[in-house]
């Protein structure tokens, strides 16, 4: 019974192409959005691990920076924030945090704005963060972004360099796995819709 619900449903697209390469484009970006997420996470739990004691003992947690540049964000507008970042890219001569910081300029950029050119500007900022560490986040944070402006040839280069970057999947703990999987999925979704 479950072969033929299959078949059935698997016939819908073969009759549809236009419904079948609309159901792959969604769920690329589905699947898209759900990755940069994870990966807003856990850029943002970088700095996130800064605590001060209280009068009490207790710790106090501090905002990272990208939490706080929301924050300004919501107040005194996207440019106050993404000053406020480039402030502390100016302190800091850690290639590594200069790098994080320009991935939170990228999410920033995206979560924020309605400007059409957001995505352009987050792919500026997502470029500089992988110039500055070329490690796999930075390299899918860019596929993501180019996917989202349509250069999916430019998406699926970075998304392989994402993959590359991680390694062996065996060696991996099972939330890179995850992410290791999304990357292998964004490519063939990208390369099916070229």
């Amino acid at each position: 019974m479950l072969k033929l619900k299959v078949y059935a449903f698997m016939n819908i697209f073969k009759r549809n192409k236009i419904g079948l390469i609309i159901a792959i484009v969604f769920s690329g970006l589905l699947i898209a959005m759900i990755g940069l997420s994870i990966w807003i996470l856990v850029a943002s739990s970088g700095n996130s691990n800064q605590a001060t004691n209280q009068a009490d003992g207790t710790l106090n947690p501090q905002p990272n920076s990208y939490t706080k540049a929301v924050e300004l964000a919501q107040t005194d507008g996207l440019e106050a924030a993404q000053a406020s970042l480039d402030e502390e890219i100016e302190r800091t001569s850690d290639n590594s945090e200069k790098s994080s910081l320009f991935g939170s300029k990228a999410s920033l950029e995206t979560s924020v704005s309605t400007e059409e050119s957001a995505y352009g500007n987050a792919l500026d900022y997502a470029l500089q963060a992988y110039e500055l560490d070329e490690r796999y986040e930075n390299a899918a944070l860019v596929a993501f972004y180019h996917q989202q402006l349509g250069n999916n040839t430019q998406a699926i280069e970075y998304y392989e360099l994402a993959v590359q970057g991680m390694g062996s999947f065996d060696d991996l703990n099972p939330m890179d796995q995850s992410m290791y999987d999304y990357y292998k999925t964004s490519i063939e979704i990208l390369q099916n819709a070229s």
